[in-house]
Parts: C-alpha cells; structure tokens; sequence
C-alpha cells in the first residue's frame, strides 16, 4: 500500500472517530435534558411515599436535586434501605440502584444491570422499585422485632 491510500485510510478513521465522539456528547446531552424531566415527575411522587409513610409512624428521607432522586428508610439500629435514581456519569441514561443493610451490618448495593434513556424509560419503573424498598425495608425490620 502507498502512502497516499494509507493516509486516506487514517483520514477515514478520524474521521469516524470525530463522528461517534459528537454523537455520544449529543447524546449524553438528550439524556441529561430527560433525566430532569423524569427528575421534575418523580421527585414529587418520591416526597407523596414519605409523607404517607410519616402519618404511618415510618421515617423516610427524600434527597432530591438536578442530579438524582434519594429515598432512604432507617431503622433505629442504624440499618437502612435505599433506592437511588441517577444519570450515569458517562452518558447520563437513568439507573436505578439499591442499597442497604444486611443482617451482618455490612452494607450492600444492588442494579438491575439495566439503564434506560427516552425510548426504553416509564415513570412506574421508580414507582415499583419505590414499593420494593418500603416492602423490603418492612420485612426486615419486622425480622428484627422478632429476633
């Protein structure tokens, strides 16, 4: 191959380099703009949880700002559950996480291994990882009463 068909070559990579790097910032900023759009519907929900849960003598903290929504039940011993929602750093597609307490005192982490962006993302998704971690949170704690 002569230099001129290689550096034609080496043209065309960059080139395509130069094109996928646009498109993923244009993406990362489509998904950023929906994440506060999800943001702005579920924070509301989230807050609506800890108030029914508080007139129910259940203690839930809501941490919400324009990067992720923070649910988070504790128990008197220290012991919590916790649902996250977030925009990964690297593309800004939604993940929801959880964390919590083992029996051990050790704290733990848990992702459905999925991420979701405008096409694949429906607000009932936090709703029902939303009643999980309440449900779990319950359950455990009635485990402790029993211990």
């Amino acid at each position: 191959m002569n230099s001129d068909d290689f550096f034609r070559g080496v043209d065309l990579k960059l080139s395509s380099i130069a094109t996928a790097s646009e498109l993923a910032i244009k993406e990362k900023a489509e998904n950023l703009d929906f994440l506060k759009e999800v943001l702005s519907r579920l924070a509301p929900m989230a807050n609506s949880y800890k108030e029914k849960l508080r007139v129910r003598d259940v203690h839930a903290e809501v941490n919400s700002d324009p990067s992720g929504i923070t649910f988070t039940l504790r128990r008197k011993d220290g012991a919590r559950r916790q649902l996250q929602l977030i925009g990964r750093r690297e593309d800004c597609r939604i993940e929801i996480t959880k964390s919590f307490t083992g029996d051990d005192g050790k704290d733990f982490q848990t992702t459905d291994g999925k991420t979701y962006d405008k096409s694949t993302w429906k607000d009932w998704m936090f709703e029902d990882k939303l009643q999980e971690v309440v449900n779990d949170f319950l359950n455990s704690t009635t485990k402790q009463v029993k211990a």
